[in-house]
């Protein structure tokens, strides 16, 4: 299986955004769990290495996303068989805030309208001291949460459907630090999320809480952190959540086939038995072997749609040991993949 996947992150300036994808890119470009992600474009892929080697050698993190958007074509695997072609496109974080007769921020609105997947960031930093009724309006109001809110919703009523949402908790070490142990940092990010982003949890919304973090970096000085805590955490998760989104659908649709095929069989059995009855079905003979060609076609269809349902059945079953630790709400209701 192969799709094309839109993905599209928000988030505002130096939450995150940019250093997460380096983050992302950097682990599963080397391989994770036996998942591999690489950009179509080699130059890309060079650019985003040679990144990844300054925050490695001198601290120095990326610069914001420039004023143009940034689109960086992706192609995730598995091992060597290719899954999933990603489009993803990362917006500087002032999109959010112009009207939407600015042409970044018109861009913007029509991208949402055809993402598969829309990316909320959250600043952990804002996140760090903890949130409380009065906090929290802080955070909602310097994480743009009531604009990106508006961007889902908008996207929601063109598609007729929501995007699936992930909401990626960035720089979790600042959270992980006033926490008990990572189970409590992953619930306190989940609290978070329900009061920042409650679109996440509303009925119809399938959401990923995806807490990430590049190591025990603290606040950065002058655009630099302490390269030897560069440990990334998770930064992989969201894209493998991509892909477990994508099985499920494909799951469905080789069901449907199935039981469509099944159908069909069913009729032409009935049919083909009809025209073997009776004196007259010596002179039926073409129609027959018409009929038996179109009943062995079917039965091939149904077995190939067969294999390749156990198939994504077990890169789901795969799939749901990645988010054992993780989060993932559907219509509100905290829900396991399987």
């Amino acid at each position: 299986m192969s799709d094309r996947i839109t993905v599209t992150m928000l988030g505002t300036s130096k939450s995150g955004k940019t250093t997460y994808l380096l983050g992302m890119y950097a682990t599963l470009s080397a391989g994770q769990d036996g998942f591999f992600l690489h950009a179509d474009d080699p130059d890309l892929d060079l650019d985003l290495s040679e990144s990844w080697d300054a925050l490695m050698d001198e601290g120095l993190l990326p610069p914001p996303t420039p004023n143009e958007p940034k689109t960086y074509p992706f192609v995730f695997k598995s091992g060597l068989t290719r899954l999933l072609d990603i489009d993803w496109l990362d917006y500087r974080g002032g999109a959010m805030t112009d009207r939407t007769t600015a042409s970044d921020a018109e861009r913007l609105v029509s991208r949402l309208a055809a993402s598969d997947s829309i990316y909320l960031t959250l600043d952990g930093a804002l996140l760090a001291q903890g949130v409380d009724e009065r906090s929290f309006l802080t955070a909602r109001r310097h994480t743009k949460a009531e604009r990106m809110t508006w961007f889902v919703q908008n996207a929601a009523s063109k598609l007729g459907r929501v995007p699936s949402l992930v909401v990626l908790v960035t720089k979790f070490d600042l959270v992980a630090a006033r926490c008990p142990d990572g189970a409590a940092a992953v619930e306190s990010a989940i609290d978070a999320a329900r009061d920042i982003l409650p679109i996440a949890f509303e009925t119809g919304v399938t959401a990923l809480i995806c807490p990430v973090s590049l190591g025990d970096l603290g606040m950065p000085v002058a655009e630099r952190v302490d390269p030897t805590s560069v440990a990334p955490r998770w930064v992989h998760k969201p894209m493998l959540f991509l892909d477990a989104g994508a099985q499920i659908q494909e799951q469905r649709e080789l069901a449907s086939r199935m039981a469509a095929g099944q159908s069909n069989l069913s009729e032409t059995t009935y049919e083909l038995a009809q025209l073997k009855n009776g004196f007259f079905s010596i002179f039926r003979g073409a129609e027959m072997e018409r009929k038996q060609g179109e009943a062995a076609r079917t039965a091939e269809q149904i077995e190939a749609a067969h294999r390749n349902h156990e198939r994504a059945e077990r890169q789901a079953a795969r799939l749901a040991e990645q988010f054992a630790d993780l989060p993932i709400f559907a219509d509100g209701e905290r829900i396991a993949i399987a």
